[in-house]
Protein backbone atom coordinates (compact mmCIF):
# COMPACT_ATOMS: atom_id res chain seq x y z
CA UNK A 1 0.00 0.00 0.00
CA UNK A 2 2.79 2.42 0.89
CA UNK A 3 4.56 1.61 -2.38
CA UNK A 4 1.48 2.80 -4.24
CA UNK A 5 1.63 6.20 -2.50
CA UNK A 6 5.25 6.62 -3.56
CA UNK A 7 4.31 5.94 -7.18
CA UNK A 8 1.51 8.46 -7.05
CA UNK A 9 3.83 11.10 -5.56
CA UNK A 10 6.46 10.27 -8.18
CA UNK A 11 3.94 10.61 -11.02
CA UNK A 12 2.67 13.94 -9.65
CA UNK A 13 6.23 15.27 -9.50
CA UNK A 14 6.96 14.09 -13.06
CA UNK A 15 3.70 15.60 -14.32
CA UNK A 16 4.51 18.89 -12.58
CA UNK A 17 8.01 18.89 -14.10
CA UNK A 18 6.77 18.20 -17.63
CA UNK A 19 4.09 20.90 -17.28
CA UNK A 20 6.64 23.42 -16.01
CA UNK A 21 8.99 22.57 -18.88
CA UNK A 22 6.25 23.07 -21.47
CA UNK A 23 5.18 26.41 -19.98
CA UNK A 24 8.73 27.71 -19.69
CA UNK A 25 9.71 26.57 -23.19
CA UNK A 26 6.74 28.47 -24.62
CA UNK A 27 7.65 31.68 -22.78
CA UNK A 28 5.04 31.58 -20.03
CA UNK A 29 7.28 32.74 -17.23
CA UNK A 30 7.44 36.16 -15.61
CA UNK A 31 9.99 38.77 -16.61
CA UNK A 32 8.35 41.62 -14.70
CA UNK A 33 5.71 42.26 -12.06
CA UNK A 34 3.81 45.56 -12.15
CA UNK A 35 1.49 46.17 -9.21
CA UNK A 36 0.93 42.38 -8.96
CA UNK A 37 0.28 42.00 -12.73
CA UNK A 38 2.69 39.55 -14.35
CA UNK A 39 4.37 40.33 -17.66
CA UNK A 40 5.54 37.17 -19.41
CA UNK A 41 8.50 36.49 -21.64
CA UNK A 42 6.03 35.61 -24.41
CA UNK A 43 4.46 39.10 -24.30
CA UNK A 44 7.89 40.71 -24.25
CA UNK A 45 9.21 38.63 -27.17
CA UNK A 46 6.13 39.36 -29.29
CA UNK A 47 6.54 43.12 -28.75
CA UNK A 48 10.28 42.95 -29.27
CA UNK A 49 9.95 40.99 -32.50
CA UNK A 50 7.50 43.54 -33.87
CA UNK A 51 9.76 46.46 -32.96
CA UNK A 52 12.81 44.75 -34.47
CA UNK A 53 10.93 44.26 -37.73
CA UNK A 54 9.66 47.85 -37.71
CA UNK A 55 13.19 49.14 -37.04
CA UNK A 56 14.59 47.04 -39.89
CA UNK A 57 11.88 48.29 -42.28
CA UNK A 58 12.59 51.87 -41.23
CA UNK A 59 16.31 51.44 -41.92
CA UNK A 60 15.55 49.97 -45.36
CA UNK A 61 13.34 52.89 -46.31
CA UNK A 62 15.41 55.74 -44.90
CA UNK A 63 18.87 54.15 -45.06
CA UNK A 64 19.87 56.01 -41.92
CA UNK A 65 23.65 56.68 -41.88
CA UNK A 66 23.80 57.45 -38.14
CA UNK A 67 22.50 54.09 -36.96
CA UNK A 68 24.06 53.04 -33.65
CA UNK A 69 26.00 49.78 -33.52
CA UNK A 70 23.87 46.64 -33.64
CA UNK A 71 24.61 45.76 -30.00
CA UNK A 72 23.64 49.18 -28.66
CA UNK A 73 20.57 49.28 -30.88
CA UNK A 74 19.29 45.93 -29.62
CA UNK A 75 19.82 46.84 -25.97
CA UNK A 76 18.07 50.18 -26.47
CA UNK A 77 15.15 48.55 -28.28
CA UNK A 78 14.83 45.98 -25.49
CA UNK A 79 14.78 48.79 -22.93
CA UNK A 80 12.17 50.74 -24.87
CA UNK A 81 9.93 47.70 -25.32
CA UNK A 82 10.18 46.76 -21.65
CA UNK A 83 9.39 50.32 -20.57
CA UNK A 84 6.43 50.50 -22.95
CA UNK A 85 4.98 47.24 -21.61
CA UNK A 86 5.36 48.42 -18.00
CA UNK A 87 3.80 51.81 -18.76
CA UNK A 88 0.93 50.21 -20.71
CA UNK A 89 0.29 47.89 -17.76
CA UNK A 90 0.11 50.82 -15.33
CA UNK A 91 -2.34 52.63 -17.63
CA UNK A 92 -4.38 49.45 -18.22
CA UNK A 93 -4.76 48.83 -14.48
CA UNK A 94 -5.94 52.36 -13.79
CA UNK A 95 -8.39 52.50 -16.69
CA UNK A 96 -9.81 49.13 -15.71
CA UNK A 97 -10.22 50.31 -12.11
CA UNK A 98 -11.96 53.52 -13.20
CA UNK A 99 -14.31 51.91 -15.74
CA UNK A 100 -15.10 48.79 -13.72
CA UNK A 101 -17.23 46.11 -15.33
CA UNK A 102 -17.85 48.16 -18.48
CA UNK A 103 -14.11 48.32 -19.28
CA UNK A 104 -14.04 45.63 -22.00
CA UNK A 105 -17.16 46.95 -23.75
CA UNK A 106 -15.90 50.53 -23.83
CA UNK A 107 -12.45 49.59 -25.16
CA UNK A 108 -13.92 47.22 -27.76
CA UNK A 109 -16.38 49.90 -28.87
CA UNK A 110 -13.53 52.38 -29.26
CA UNK A 111 -11.57 50.11 -31.63
CA UNK A 112 -14.37 48.18 -33.36
CA UNK A 113 -13.99 50.00 -36.70
CA UNK A 114 -10.36 48.90 -37.06
CA UNK A 115 -10.90 45.14 -36.90
CA UNK A 116 -12.02 44.87 -40.52
CA UNK A 117 -9.53 47.25 -42.09
CA UNK A 118 -7.59 45.61 -44.93
CA UNK A 119 -5.12 48.49 -45.09
CA UNK A 120 -4.34 48.15 -41.39
CA UNK A 121 -4.00 44.38 -41.78
CA UNK A 122 -1.50 44.84 -44.63
CA UNK A 123 0.45 47.52 -42.76
CA UNK A 124 0.62 45.42 -39.58
CA UNK A 125 1.94 42.47 -41.54
CA UNK A 126 4.43 44.45 -43.62
CA UNK A 127 5.80 46.83 -41.01
CA UNK A 128 5.54 44.77 -37.82
CA UNK A 129 5.22 41.16 -38.98
CA UNK A 130 2.01 40.80 -36.95
CA UNK A 131 -1.49 39.62 -37.60
CA UNK A 132 -4.17 42.27 -37.32
CA UNK A 133 -5.40 40.80 -34.04
CA UNK A 134 -1.90 40.90 -32.52
CA UNK A 135 -1.34 44.44 -33.82
CA UNK A 136 -4.57 45.59 -32.21
CA UNK A 137 -3.68 43.90 -28.90
CA UNK A 138 -0.12 45.21 -28.79
CA UNK A 139 -0.55 48.74 -30.11
CA UNK A 140 -4.13 49.85 -30.73
CA UNK A 141 -5.73 48.74 -27.44
CA UNK A 142 -3.05 50.40 -25.26
CA UNK A 143 -3.49 53.61 -27.27
CA UNK A 144 -7.27 53.42 -26.84
CA UNK A 145 -6.87 52.82 -23.10
CA UNK A 146 -4.55 55.79 -22.80
CA UNK A 147 -7.04 57.97 -24.66
CA UNK A 148 -9.87 56.82 -22.37
CA UNK A 149 -7.76 57.57 -19.30
CA UNK A 150 -6.83 60.96 -20.70
CA UNK A 151 -10.54 61.75 -21.08
CA UNK A 152 -11.29 60.65 -17.51
CA UNK A 153 -8.43 62.75 -16.18
CA UNK A 154 -9.62 65.75 -18.17
CA UNK A 155 -12.96 65.49 -16.37
CA UNK A 156 -11.06 65.46 -13.07
CA UNK A 157 -9.14 68.58 -14.18
CA UNK A 158 -5.81 66.73 -14.15
CA UNK A 159 -3.36 66.31 -16.99
CA UNK A 160 -2.27 62.90 -18.15
CA UNK A 161 1.41 63.81 -17.74
CA UNK A 162 0.97 64.83 -14.08
CA UNK A 163 -1.04 61.70 -13.31
CA UNK A 164 1.40 59.44 -15.17
CA UNK A 165 4.48 60.82 -13.42
CA UNK A 166 2.85 60.16 -10.04
CA UNK A 167 1.50 56.74 -11.09
CA UNK A 168 4.94 55.58 -12.25
CA UNK A 169 6.54 56.82 -9.05
CA UNK A 170 3.97 54.96 -6.91
CA UNK A 171 3.95 51.78 -9.00
CA UNK A 172 5.49 48.63 -7.62
CA UNK A 173 7.66 47.40 -10.49
CA UNK A 174 9.98 44.43 -10.24
CA UNK A 175 12.02 43.58 -13.33
CA UNK A 176 13.29 40.02 -13.58
CA UNK A 177 15.25 40.64 -16.79
CA UNK A 178 18.98 40.90 -16.30
CA UNK A 179 20.59 44.12 -17.39
CA UNK A 180 17.63 46.40 -16.65
CA UNK A 181 16.14 48.11 -13.60
CA UNK A 182 13.17 50.36 -12.79
CA UNK A 183 14.23 53.78 -11.48
CA UNK A 184 10.75 54.95 -10.47
CA UNK A 185 10.24 56.79 -13.73
CA UNK A 186 11.33 54.30 -16.38
CA UNK A 187 13.47 51.34 -17.34
CA UNK A 188 17.22 51.89 -17.43
CA UNK A 189 20.14 49.74 -18.50
CA UNK A 190 22.42 48.57 -15.68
Amino acid sequence: MQSRHYWIIFLVIVLFGVSAYILISRGYFPIAVVNSAIITQRQYEKNLSAIYQYSDELEKVYQAPDVPSAGNKKVELKRIVLQEIVENTIIHQDVKRRLGSSFDDIVDNKIKDLSGSEDLKKAASTLYGLTLADFIDLFIKPAAERELLDGKLLLEKTTFDDWFKEAKKNASVTLLVSGFFWNGDGVEVK
